[in-house]
């Protein structure tokens, strides 16, 4: 039976668990070697990007980006960040600030499974769609 992704991430979250920081280099070692011996060393990627999740949940922390044409001031980037923390219950909100000409205006912001698309750029389309129709 072929082991998931998933499964990898959580098996590593366990390995880690309560390890000091000299013990993780180590365990790290052990499992790169365990993922090449069963020929998954191509889903490290996916591993990584599920452990990142069930790790942000066991310390009630979140990654979050958000997307606008210009950079944002604190108090817009500590409100959006209250606004996550509480829509997603978690205790810290790691906040990574893009800009992207291409959205036009307004901003994208991307937490957890959900994109919430206030840009110019999909107002626009969904103009567009609606006059298609």
């Amino acid at each position: 039976m072929k082991i998931k992704a998933k499964q990898y991430a959580l098996a590593l979250l366990e390995l880690l668990k309560d390890k000091k920081e000299k013990e993780i280099s180590g365990c790290l070692d052990k499992f790169i070697k365990a993922l090449i011996q069963n020929n998954q060393i191509s889903q490290i990627d996916k591993i990584l990007d599920f452990f990142n999740i069930y790790w942000n949940k066991e310390k009630s922390e979140i990654d979050a980006e958000v997307s606008s044409v210009e950079a944002l001031d604190k108090h817009s980037l500590k409100e959006i960040s209250g606004y996550i923390q509480t829509k997603s219950q978690a205790q810290k909100v790691n906040l990574i600030e893009r800009q992207d000409k291409e959205i036009l205006g307004g901003m994208v912001l991307k937490y957890g499974d959900k994109i919430l698309d206030n840009s110019v750029r999909a107002r626009l389309r969904g103009v567009k769609a609606e006059m298609l129709k």
